[in-house]
C-alpha cells in the first residue's frame, strides 16, 4: 500500500516549469565536457500497430497498421534515434531536439499546448524544452519520460504509477506536465527506463536509481517512514558481498519490475520481482522482492539487453541473444521446458509453468552458408514480445512474442488491406518481416505497438 501524505502534492504548472528549466544559455555555455553524444546515423521513422491511444502518429482516425508505416512529420527532420514508451513515443533529431506523440493521460508527452487542435496528442511535435538544451538521449517507461543533455543532465516529466495509481514523479510533483531538471543528477553518461523506474549511469561508471520500487527494482532499501522521498529521489546503488566489487558498470536494463546491471568486470546481476524466473539466477520466488543482486546464470560478457513485463534479454559480445522469464506468449523465442539433445528436460521445477528461470541461447534462422554468421547488434522488449537487429545490410530484424496487435510486422504479404480489424498473431520463434530491403539502424518496443528507424532507400 503507498504510504500516506500529509499534504497533496501537485501538478506542476506553466509557472512551475519557467523555474524548472531556470539554468540560462550562459551558465549551461561554461560546461564544455559532453557526457553524452548524440547518435549520428539518420533515418526515416515508420511504426506499427495498435493506434487505440494515438500512439501510431498518424491522427486519431488512423485504423491499426499492420505493416510499418511511414510517419511524414519527419520527412523535412533528421531522426537519429526512436524510443517507445507503453502509450507514447518520443524521437531525437540531429539538433538535439525532441518530438513526442501518443497517450497523454499523464503528461508523457513533456507538452501542453493544443495549439494543434484537439487531436494534438495523436500527431509528432516538439516537446517544451528551451533552445539551448541540447538532448543525447531519451528513455520512455510507461507514464513518464526521462532525457539526457550532451553536458550529462537529466529532465524528466509526466508521472510514475503503482498498482493503486499516481504515485508521483518527485516527492513534490505527482505529476509533470512538462520537463524538469532533476536535482543532484550531473555527469550522467546513459539513462534506461523501466515501465515505471529509471537507472542512470553517471561519468564514473557508478550506478543511480529512483522511481517504483516496492518489487525491488531500484537495488536499494526504500526507507518505509518516508517512501516517496526515498523512492522518487535519485540515489546511487551500493552492492553487498558477493557483487562489493563489481563498482563500476558499462549498461543496464529494466522491465517492469526488474532490474539488470552490466559490470565492467563479472557476471550481470539482477534485482526485483522474480516471479516468472526473469532475473535469471535459476530460481523463482513469487512473494519476496529482490533488491540485493542476483547473478544472472549462463550468459557471459554481456554488451546489452532490453526486458519485458516478465522477461528478460541478454546480448553478449559474439552477437547471441539470450532468454528467460515469462513464456506464455513465446517472448523468449524458444520453447519451454528446455531439453537438452535428448529430450531430458533440463529446468525441471518449472515443467508446469511456461517460463525459463535461466538464461538460453534464442536461436536465429540464418542463411548457414553465410560466414561469419550475422550478430545481433541490439535487442528491445516491451510486454509480452521481444525484437532484434542484426549487422545484416537489410532486413536485419527479428521479432517473436505476442502479435495480437499487428506489432511484429507479421502481415500476409498477401494481404492487402491494412485497415482491417482482425487479431494479430504470435511468433513462437523469431520471425523476419519483409521490409522490401530496407535496412533498420534501430527499434524500439512499445506497449502493443514497434518504432522503427529504417536507414533512406539510398543507403539501405
Amino acid at each position: 500500500m503507498p504510504p500516506k501524505r500529509t499534504s497533496k502534492r501537485k501538478v506542476a504548472t506553466d509557472e512551475d516549469h519557467q523555474r524548472d528549466l531556470s539554468a540560462s544559455p550562459s551558465r549551461r555555455a561554461k560546461i564544455q565536457k559532453v557526457y553524452c553524444l548524440i547518435p549520428s546515423t539518420v533515418g526515416q521513422v515508420f511504426i506499427v500497430g495498435n493506434n487505440d491511444c494515438g500512439q501510431l502518429g498518424l491522427g486519431p482516425d488512423a485504423a491499426e497498421r499492420r505493416k510499418p508505416a511511414l510517419i511524414k512529420y519527419f520527412n523535412d527532420k533528421l531522426p537519429v534515434q526512436v524510443e517507445a514508451g507503453g502509450l507514447h513515443n518520443m524521437v531525437l533529431t540531429a539538433d538535439g531536439k525532441l518530438h513526442s506523440w501518443g497517450c497523454n493521460d499523464q503528461f508523457a508527452l513533456g507538452r501542453t499546448s493544443q495549439s494543434d487542435g484537439p487531436n494534438f496528442e495523436s500527431i509528432p511535435a516538439p516537446v517544451a524544452l528551451p533552445d539551448h538544451i541540447i538532448i543525447a538521449k531519451v528513455a520512455c517507461g510507461d507514464s513518464s519520460t526521462a532525457a539526457l543533455t550532451q553536458d550529462g543532465f537529466v529532465y524528466s516529466w509526466g508521472t510514475f504509477r503503482n498498482a493503486t495509481g499516481i504515485f508521483g514523479l518527485t516527492p513534490e510533483k505527482e505529476v509533470q506536465e512538462t520537463p524538469l531538471l532533476l536535482d543532484g543528477l550531473k555527469k550522467v553518461v546513459d539513462i534506461v527506463a523501466g515501465f515505471n523506474h529509471f537507472i542512470a549511469i553517471t561519468d564514473d561508471r557508478k550506478l543511480w536509481s529512483w522511481g517504483i520500487g516496492e518489487q525491488g527494482q531500484l537495488a536499494r532499501k526504500i526507507q518505509q517512514r518516508h517512501t516517496v522521498m526515498s523512492s522518487l529521489t535519485p540515489r546511487s546503488i551500493t552492492f553487498k558481498a558477493p557483487h562489493a566489487t563489481d563498482k563500476t558498470f558499462f549498461g543496464a536494463f529494466a522491465g517492469a519490475y526488474h532490474s539488470v546491471f552490466i559490470p565492467n568486470t563479472g557476471s550481470a546481476c539482477s534485482v526485483g520481482w522474480n516471479n516468472w524466473g526473469q532475473l535469471g539466477n535459476g530460481m523463482r520466488n513469487d512473494r519476496e522482492a529482490q533488491d540485493s543482486p542476483q547473478e544472472v546464470l549462463n550468459v557471459g560478457k554481456l554488451v546489452g539487453g532490453a526486458a519485458g513485463e516478465h522477461h528478460s534479454l541478454f546480448l553478449d559480445n559474439q552477437g547471441r541473444v539470450w532468454a528467460c522469464g515469462r513464456n506464455e506468449t513465446h517472448q523468449l523465442g524458444y520453447d519451454t521446458p528446455v531439453t537438452d539433445e535428448q529430450g531430458h528436460i533440463i529446468d525441471p521445477d518449472n515443467v508446469e509453468q511456461s517460463c525459463s528461470t535461466k538464461p538460453h541461447l534464442v536461436q536465429f534462422p540464418f542463411n548457414p552458408f553465410l560466414q561469419p554468421p550475422p550478430r545481433v547488434v541490439s535487442v528491445s522488449a516491451n510486454n509480452e514480445f521481444s525484437l532484434a537487429v542484426t549487422d545484416e545490410p537489410q532486413n536485419n530484424i527479428f521479432f517473436w512474442g505476442d502479435g495480437q496487435s499487428h506489432q511484429l510486422c507479421n502481415q500476409q504479404e498477401d494481404d492487402d488491406d491494412d485497415d482491417g480489424i482482425s487479431d494479430g498473431k504470435d511468433e513462437p520463434f523469431p520471425f523476419r518481416p519483409n521490409l522490401k530491403g530496407r535496412k533498420v539502424i534501430q527499434a524500439s518496443a512499445g506497449g502493443q505497438h514497434t518504432v522503427l528507424l529504417l536507414a533512406p532507400k539510398a543507403m539501405g
